[in-house]
């Protein structure tokens, strides 16, 4: 009797089905099956004699992949390891695994992505695998989203006219990130705010708030995703001087109300469901956007990134519509970056961006380059009840190029003086990693980072209260009682935020891939 014959199949353990549209073929499961079988089976027998761990096993499927040249074999392994990784209840490598699978296997469905993830979390409590609970989320919502093209496209073939089933195929191209076809369909609707999304730049004022009123009213199960792309709507209208009177105090109840700052009408609907550890639906329709970003921003939510400027050409947010705005003069962009100088104008990227107000786990990421000493010139500033809490990291302390500062509400201020500081024409990467330590007591940890080396490091509990709200979050300026502090001399190349504390093993990954790729 063969090894293959003694071992139960490993592809047997691990239950590997696929639905009728995935990929690879069952045809190319058989062929695969008994070189894996083989491969795995000493590991599968050290298993059974209690010899070696399910995350054991795990590990050896997952150092497979790397040598494995066909994406079934690559799925089989995969899928083995998510297998025993669950029942070792290790569900941040279950999450590895399943993302590596995303990212390996070409057209894998997402009701296939859901149904893996579905089957590791029947192992998991209820808050024990939140990152694996995101891209079950995701995968299920786009799954279902799959499910909705199939039938409203059925519904169209019977009556192209039916404007319910386009708006219908519309929205659920948006909810698998297919902007083109939704656009496609959106501008088939006789609808201005619908016509609008194609060509923003050249829209009316009328029509700006048209738009908004529309999306704002748009009646589905999920309305969440409709209100914060009104909500972007809205704020370009307050900031071009279009809302006035009652309808300006509705507009900002209605901003407050995406952003967390009132209660959300159709709350059952529409609340986030981060305590159970998935992420809300990301903003929709911001159609320019989302065709120059270089990833897609269900995947970017489902890691944690929730805001990302990337300031090529703009001061957009690529993953939430959030856009900056230039405030007090001119800022330029050059080789895809922000430039600021002492005597133009400054970034705000926005008020209450952090998570939770900055009270929930957080991590902020800063790509930039100064050019010139600037006294108490800033990296970025959050000020916060007017500059009694700022929240802040200074280029240099003073005009001392060696030493730069760095405060936070509930420490007070860090000063560092090493070498050449923040460096002249040297890019650093600022990180900042609010989260808990091992006594669940708040802590941060601060890093400042030239390319893959770490090149300071900080870390401390928290000693005080952490601020609870913030109007803004400047780049290179400062908006406190300190009068002295000007405007930097700096160009910024990307800023992103995390709703998650990122591991040191993160942040380093961070650093290598560098500011152009996300982690």
């Amino acid at each position: 009797m063969t090894n293959i014959q003694k071992v139960t199949a490993f592809v047997v353990l691990v239950s590997a089905v696929l639905v009728a549209t995935a990929m690879p073929t069952s045809d190319e499961m058989k062929q695969v099956n008994a070189l894996v079988n083989e491969l795995m089976s000493e590991h599968v027998n050290a298993y059974k004699a209690h010899k070696k761990s399910a995350n054991e096993v795990g590990d050896a499927a997952f150092d497979f992949v790397k040598d494995a040249k066909g994406e079934a074999a690559k799925f089989v392994l995969l899928k083995g390891a998510i297998h025993f990784y669950s029942l070792a209840k290790n569900f941040d490598k279950v999450a590895d695994a399943l993302e590596a699978m995303q990212s390996q296997i070409k057209d894998l469905p997402p009701s296939e992505v859901a149904a893996i993830a579905s089957m590791a979390l029947n192992r998991a409590g209820a808050n024990a695998a939140q990152r694996l609970n995101a891209i079950y989320y995701v995968a299920s919502t786009q799954a279902k989203a799959e499910k909705d093209v199939r039938s409203f496209k059925a519904a169209l073939r019977k009556n192209p006219a039916d404007a319910t089933a386009i708006r219908g195929l519309a929205d659920a191209y948006v909810r698998l990130d297919d902007w083109q076809k939704a656009l496609k369909e959106f501008s088939k609707l006789d609808v201005k705010a619908a016509t609008f999304e194609l060509n923003p730049d050249d829209a009316k004022d009328f029509d700006l708030l048209k738009a908004a009123d529309h999306w704002w009213g748009v009646s589905a199960n999920d309305v969440a995703p409709y209100r914060v792309h009104a909500a972007m709507l809205y704020r370009k209208a307050m900031d071009a001087g279009l809302v006035e009177g009652l309808m300006k105090s509705l507009v900002e109840k209605r901003i407050a109300e995406t952003e967390g700052r009132g209660s959300p009408p159709d709350s059952g609907e529409a609340r986030s469901v981060r305590s159970e550890g998935r992420e809300a639906s990301q903003p929709v329709l911001d159609t320019q956007k989302a065709a120059e970003a270089p990833f897609s921003r269900a995947a970017a939510l489902k890691k944690g990134l929730i805001h990302r400027w990337s300031f090529n050409g703009n001061l957009r947010d690529s993953v939430a519509g959030r856009d900056g705005k230039v405030v007090g003069g001119k800022v330029t962009f050059e080789n895809g970056q922000v430039r600021i100088r002492p005597d133009g104008g400054y970034v705000n990227l926005g008020g209450n961006i952090l998570p939770g107000g900055g009270e929930a786990e957080y991590t902020i990421e800063i790509w930039a380059t100064k050019y010139s000493v600037q006294n108490w010139a800033r990296v970025f500033q959050i000020p916060d009840n007017w500059g009694e809490d700022d929240f802040f990291w200074t280029w240099n302390a003073g005009k001392d190029p060696r030493k730069w500062g760095w405060k936070v509400p509930g420490f007070g201020r860090w000063y560092r003086t090493m070498g050449d500081g923040t460096g002249i024409g040297i890019e650093n990467h600022f990180v900042v990693v609010y989260g808990h330590d091992a006594d669940k007591k708040p802590c941060f940890h601060v890093y400042v980072l030239r390319g893959e080396k770490i090149y300071w490091h900080r870390g401390e509990r928290l000693a005080g209260k952490m601020f609870k709200t913030h109007f803004a979050f400047l780049l290179g300026h400062s908006f406190s009682s300190d009068k002295i502090a000007v405007t930097a001399d700096a160009s910024y190349n990307e800023v992103r935020i995390w709703n998650r504390a990122l591991t040191q093993d993160e942040v380093m990954r961070s650093a290598e891939l560098g500011p152009d790729k996300i982690p």
